[in-house]
C-alpha cells in the first residue's frame, strides 16, 4: 500500500537569537558537521530512522516498532507514519522477521505451518491427538472433534481428513495471514447427512490456565485476566454448493443497464470461490449459534437446509478459531454475513433483475476492524497530520467511474447485521472504476482520505479503528468489489516531550525551582542543562526564553542552538542578565522538533547574586549552666562546652557559616541567618575561633576571629613534705584548703627526689600499720562531672587488690585509684574504677594498665573520669609511668553514667568492700575538678619536671 499524501501543519515561531545567549550549545557557535549517514530503507529505532530520512529523502521503517500486522515509518519531512495491514504481513515465530507461509508441513509433534504468526500443529491421525492446538502470547487453545481422526492428506495451506464418517470429509484451512484456521465438515449427500451423528455436533474445546471461554454474537472468545481477547471464533455457518451459472448471450444481453458497455455483464466480478474457505454469494447459508457446555461448543445443523430439495452437494458445515489482531466482513440485507471473506466481497446492490449472476437481489457493505493502534490512542487528536484508508478494487460493474464512500463505523463483531451499525460517519469519497477489462481503470488501490478516524482514535484513547464502505444502494451500476487485505496510514508529529534534569550546571551547581526556593547565581551568564527528547526519535532544539520575573516581556526570545539527538543533555549558557546584581529571572525551556512543533516546557527562577557578603559577626551567649567565653577573658575549663552566637553583618542573605577552633581550616558547617555553635574547649589558653558567612549565591565572607580564654581547671596538691604533725597542707587554687588529717602510726621517710638527690625536703608518707588513716573530710572533686586524681607512690605489695586514693559515696566509694589482679591473670596492674552507682552490690567501670605493679619503684599513677558533652559519650581513664622515665601507659574506656560521691577522700584506703588498702609509700598527692591532661602527667614522669617544687601553675 502507497503511504498517504498528507499536509504537514508549521507553526511559525521567531528564531531571532542574540549572540550573548548561548555557550556551550551557542547559536553563535558554528553548527556540528552533520554526520555521515548510509543510506537505509530501515533502521533499529525511531531516532536512527529519522537521521536517515531526513538525510536521505525516503521513508525509512522503525524496525523496532514492527509487528505482524503494523510498519512504522519515519518520512523525510520530519514525520512518523504507522502503516496497518487487516492481514498480517509478516511473522516472528522463528524469532527473527520473515514472510508468513501458509504451507502445512510435517513436525515433530503432528503436522505444523511453515511459518505462521500464530504456530498451529494439527493431528497427524495419532490416537487422541486433538485436531488443532493454537498459540499466542503464551496462551494455548486446544480445539478436537466428537471422532477418530485418520491418517490426512496435506497439499498446500490445507489438510484433508477422508471419510471421518460415512460420506463425509473433514477439510482444515489455514488462514490466508496464518494467523488461525478454519475446519468444515464436507457432507456429501443427504444420505451422509442422515447419520445420527450429525444430527448434533459437540467440539472439545480447552485452554491453558490463564483463558476462559464465554459465548459471544452465536460464537464464543477466549478471554485473559485482563478481559482482552486472544482467541475468537465466530458464528459456525453452514452452506450449500450452488454457484454462479455461466449466462446465454441474449441473457447476457439483456443483463445490461441502459448505456451499459459491453464490460458491464460480468455484475458479480468473475467470483472464483473455494466453497471449502467460504459460501458463495449464491450459496444457501445458515447460521448455527454454539452453546457452551463444560467441555467444550455444541452445534446444531440445519435440517431444513438438508432436507430442502433445492440444496446443492455437497453441504459444509465450520467452526473456525483465529488468533488474528485485526477483522473484517460483509453485511448483506439478505444472505446475513460473511464474516473474514476470502479473498474479496461486493458492495452496493447485487440487482438479479439486473443480471442472474446475482443469486437473488441484495444489499451489501463491508466492514474493516484495525487493532494495535495503541500508540495512536495515546496522541493527542491534534498530533494525527493525516490517515488514509485503503483497499484493493478488484471489480466494478462497468468502466465508468462512481463514488464509492469510506466511513468511520461503530464497533462490531462477527453477527454484526445489516446495516452495519447506526452510526456511518463518512470520510471521503473517490469516484472510481477497477475493472481489469477497462483501460484506465485497472484493479488497484484506492485510497480514501480518514483524517477524522484518525483523530478520533486518538480522542478516546483507543487502540483500535473500525471502518466501512458502502455505495450508492439504488442501482446495480455503483457495484464493486473489495479485496480483504485493506489498510490503514497514520501520519502523526508528535512534539517533544517535557525537559528532564532541567537545572543551573554553574556558579553553583543548583536545581530548576520557582518561586521562595529560587538560587542565587554568582554568575549573570550561568549554564541551564535539560535532557529533550522526541517520542518520534527526532533530532531536537532547545528552545529557551528568558524573561524579568514577573513580567511577559522577553529579555532572550527562542534562543535556539543546534538541534541535537533525541535523549542527548543539552547545555545552553544564557544571555540577557548582564550587569544585573540583585535581580530574578525566569528562564523557560522547552524542545522543538524539525517542524517547528514546540513540546512543553519547565519554568525555572533565578536571582543574580555577583557580590560576596561582609565579615560576619561572633559573639559569646549564656546558654543554661555553661560558662560565658567573653573575649580575652578566662573562662570554663577543657571539656567546658560555650555557645556563640554568629551573625551576618551587613548582609540580608547569609545561609550557613563554616568555622574552626584553633585552625583555619573552616571545616565545620553551621546552617542559618544567625546560628548559635557550641564549642568544647580540648586545652587551657588562648583559643582562636575562625567564622566565615556563605550567602545564598555560594559567596563566602572574609574570614572573622574571635579570640577567648579557656581557665586553667582548678586544682588540689599534697606534697606531704610535713616532717611533722597530724596535718598535710594542700597548694589549692583560689586559697581553698583541703588539709588531709593523719591518724594512727604514720612514718614518714625521704621521698623520690630526695633519694635521687633533686631535694632534700621531699618526703613520703609510709602507710599500712594498723589504724593508720589519711583523710580529709571535704571531697575536692565532684565525681559526677569530669575530674581527675593522681600520687606518687612505692609500693610493697604486688599481688591482690590496694587502693591508693578514694572518695566515700553513701554505701560506696566514688571511685577507687590503685591496683588489681591483671588480666592475665599474673600479678597487679594500675587500675581506675568508678561505681556505676551508690550501691555496695553494684558493678565497677575499670580501665586496667597492662603495666605489671614492681616492688620498691616510685611511680606516678593517676585515674580520670570524663564526663558526657551532649551527644558525646565519656570515659574512664588510668595511666602510669616510672618516675623518671618519659614512657608511660594510658587505657581509656567508654562511661555513660556517672554520679555524685560527696564524702571523705582517703589516701591509701576505701570504703569499697574487698579492696585492702595501701601497704607502701605516698610522696605526693593531686585532684583535678575538669578534664585531666595527661600531657601535665607526662611532664611530672620526665626528671626534667622533678628540678622544681610542684606548684599551682606546674600544669
Amino acid at each position: 500500500m502507497r503511504r498517504p499524501v498528507t499536509t504537514v501543519l508549521s507553526v511559525a515561531v521567531t528564531t531571532a537569537l542574540l549572540a550573548s545567549a548561548v555557550g556551550p550549545a551557542s547559536a553563535s557557535d558554528p553548527e556540528p558537521e552533520a554526520p555521515d549517514v548510509t543510506c537505509a530503507a530501515s533502521a533499529a529505532d525511531s531516532a536512527e530512522a529519522s537521521t536517515i530520512a531526513t538525510a536521505c529523502a525516503r521513508d525509512v521503517e522503525v524496525v523496532g516498532e514492527r509487528t505482524q500486522w503494523n510498519t512504522v515509518y519515519a518520512q523525510p519531512d520530519g514525520t512518523m507514519r504507522l502503516d496497518v495491514s487487516a492481514l498480517a504481513v509478516r511473522t516472528d515465530v522463528t524469532g527473527s522477521w520473515g514472510d508468513i507461509d501458509t504451507t502445512v508441513v510435517e513436525g515433530d509433534s503432528g503436522l505444523t505451518v511453515a511459518a505462521p504468526v500464530r504456530p498451529m500443529v494439527f493431528s497427524d491421525g495419532t490416537d487422541g491427538m486433538p485436531l488443532a492446538r493454537i498459540e499466542r502470547d503464551g496462551h494455548e487453545l486446544t480445539f478436537d472433534v466428537p471422532f477418530d481422526l485418520p491418517a490426512p492428506a496435506a497439499e498446500g495451506d490445507q489438510i484433508t481428513y477422508d471419510e471421518v464418517l460415512p460420506g463425509v470429509d473433514l477439510v482444515v484451512t489455514v488462514n490466508d495471514d496464518a494467523t488461525g484456521f478454519s475446519e468444515v465438515l464436507r457432507v456429501e449427500s443427504p444420505e451422509a447427512a442422515a447419520d445420527p451423528r450429525l444430527a448434533a455436533l459437540s467440539f472439545p474445546v480447552e485452554t491453558t490456565d490463564g483463558l476462559t471461554l464465554e459465548e459471544e454474537a452465536g460464537g464464543f472468545v477466549a478471554l485473559d485476566d485482563a478481559g482482552e481477547q486472544v482467541f475468537s471464533s465466530p458464528t459456525p455457518a453452514m452452506w450449500d454448493s450452488r454457484r454462479v451459472a455461466p449466462l446465454p448471450s441474449f441473457a447476457a444481453r439483456a443483463a445490461r443497464l441502459p448505456g451499459a458497455s459491453e464490460a458491464s455483464v460480468d455484475a458479480v466480478g468473475g467470483e472464483v470461490v473455494d466453497l471449502e474457505r467460504s459460501p458463495s454469494a449464491q450459496s444457501q447459508v445458515s447460521y448455527l449459534p454454539v452453546s457452551m457446555g463444560e467441555d467444550g461448543v455444541a452445534i446444531t445443523p440445519d435440517t431444513g437446509m438438508i432436507e430442502d430439495d433445492a440444496t446443492v452437494w455437497p453441504v459444509y458445515i465450520d467452526p473456525a478459531i483465529s488468533g488474528s489482531l485485526n477483522d473484517w466482513s460483509a453485511v448483506r440485507d439478505v444472505y446475513g454475513q460473511s464474516y473474514r471473506f476470502n479473498p474479496d466481497e461486493g458492495v452496493g446492490l447485487c440487482d438479479r433483475g439486473t443480471t442472474t449472476t446475482c443469486s437473488a437481489t441484495f444489499r451489501s457493505r463491508l466492514l474493516f476492524k484495525f487493532g494495535g493502534l495503541s500508540s495512536i490512542g495515546a496522541m493527542e487528536p491534534g498530533h494525527i497530520l493525516g490517515a488514509t484508508f485503503a483497499a484493493v478494487g478488484t471489480h466494478s460493474y462497468d468502466c465508468t467511474p462512481r463514488e464509492v464512500t469510506a466511513y468511520r463505523v461503530d464497533n462490531w463483531d462477527s453477527s454484526t447485521p445489516w446495516p452495519g451499525g447506526a452510526n456511518w460517519i463518512p470520510q471521503s469519497t473517490l469516484v472510481a472504476a477497477t475493472k481489469s477489462t477497462c483501460a484506465g481503470s485497472p484493479v488497484r488501490w484506492l485510497e480514501f482520505s480518514a483524517h477524522e478516524a484518525g483523530r478520533a482514535v486518538a480522542s478516546a484513547n483507543s487502540s483500535q479503528l473500525t471502518m466501512g464502505i458502502a455505495v450508492n444502494e439504488g442501482s446495480m451500476a455503483w457495484w464493486k468489489r473489495f479485496r480483504n487485505d485493506a489498510g490503514l496510514s497514520i501520519s502523526y508529529n508528535r512534539p517533544p516531550v517535557l525537559p528532564v534534569d532541567v537545572k543551573i550546571t554553574s556558579d553553583p551547581p543548583s536545581k530548576c525551582v520557582m518561586g521562595a526556593g529560587r538560587p542565587y547565581l554568582r554568575s549573570d551568564e550561568p549554564v541551564l542543562h535539560a535532557v529533550l527528547s522526541d517520542p518520534d526519535g527526532q533530532a531536537v532544539q532547545a528552545n529557551v526564553d528568558v524573561y524579568a520575573a514577573g513580567t511577559s516581556n522577553p529579555i532572550l526570545w527562542h534562543a535556539r542552538p543546534a538541534a541535537q539527538a533525541s535523549g542527548v543533555a543539552q547545555t545552553i549558557r544564557l544571555g540577557g542578565m548582564k550587569g544585573a546584581n540583585g535581580k530574578t529571572f525566569r528562564v523557560q525551556i522547552n524542545g522543538v522538533d524539525p517542524n517547528v512543533t514546540g513540546g512543553p516546557a519547565v519554568a525555572c527562577e533565578m536571582t543574580i547574586d555577583t557580590q560576596a557578603p561582609g565579615a560576619p559577626t561572633v559573639a559569646p551567649v549564656a546558654v543554661g549552666s555553661q560558662p560565658v567565653y567573653a573575649a580575652d577573658t578566662p573562662a570554663g575549663g577543657i571539656g567546658k562546652t560555650g555557645s556563640f552566637r554568629l551573625g551576618p553583618g551587613t548582609a540580608t542573605d547569609i545561609l550557613s557559616y563554616k568555622y574552626s577552633l584553633n585552625s583555619s581550616a573552616l571545616d565545620k558547617t553551621a546552617s542559618g541567618a544567625t546560628p548559635t555553635i557550641a564549642l568544647t574547649p580540648t586545652s587551657t589558653g588562648s583559643q582562636v575561633l575562625y567564622v566565615q558567612s556563605v550567602d545564598r549565591a555560594g559567596w563566602t565572607s572574609p574570614t572573622q576571629t574571635f579570640r577567648f580564654s579557656v581557665a586553667y581547671p582548678t586544682q588540689t596538691i599534697w606534697t606531704l613534705d610535713e616532717t611533722t604533725g597530724t596535718t598535710a597542707a594542700s597548694s589549692d587554687d583560689a586559697g581553698t584548703s583541703y588539709p588531709l588529717t593523719l591518724g594512727g602510726a604514720i612514718t614518714r621517710v625521704d621521698g623520690p627526689m630526695a633519694e635521687t638527690g633533686w631535694s632534700a625536703a621531699d618526703r613520703a608518707l609510709v602507710l599500712g600499720a594498723p589504724g593508720a588513716t589519711v583523710t580529709s573530710a571535704r571531697a575536692p572533686v565532684v565525681t559526677n562531672d569530669s575530674f581527675g586524681v593522681q600520687a606518687i607512690v612505692r609500693t610493697d605489695v604486688v599481688d591482690g587488690s590496694a587502693t591508693v586514693l578514694s572518695q566515700d559515696g553513701t554505701a560506696t566509694a566514688g571511685f577507687d585509684l590503685g591496683l588489681r589482679p591483671c588480666a592475665d591473670g599474673v600479678g597487679s596492674c594500675w587500675a581506675f574504677e568508678v561505681a556505676q552507682s551508690d550501691s555496695a552490690t553494684a558493678g565497677v567501670t575499670r580501665a586496667l594498665t597492662a603495666t605489671k605493679v614492681q616492688s620498691g619503684v616510685w611511680t606516678l599513677v593517676g585515674g580520670a573520669l570524663k564526663a558526657p558533652q551532649g551527644t558525646t559519650p565519656g570515659s574512664v581513664s588510668v595511666w602510669s609511668c616510672t618516675l623518671g622515665t618519659p614512657s608511660s601507659d594510658v587505657v581509656e574506656i567508654p562511661r555513660t553514667q556517672s554520679w555524685a560521691a560527696a564524702g571523705t577522700f582517703r589516701v591509701g584506703a576505701t570504703k569499697t568492700a574487698g579492696s585492702a588498702g595501701w601497704t607502701g609509700a605516698v610522696s605526693e598527692v593531686r585532684t583535678r575538678t575538669g578534664v585531666f591532661d595527661t600531657e601535665s602527667m607526662r611532664r611530672l614522669c620526665e626528671p626534667a619536671a622533678q628540678l622544681a617544687v610542684p606548684t599551682a601553675t606546674t600544669y
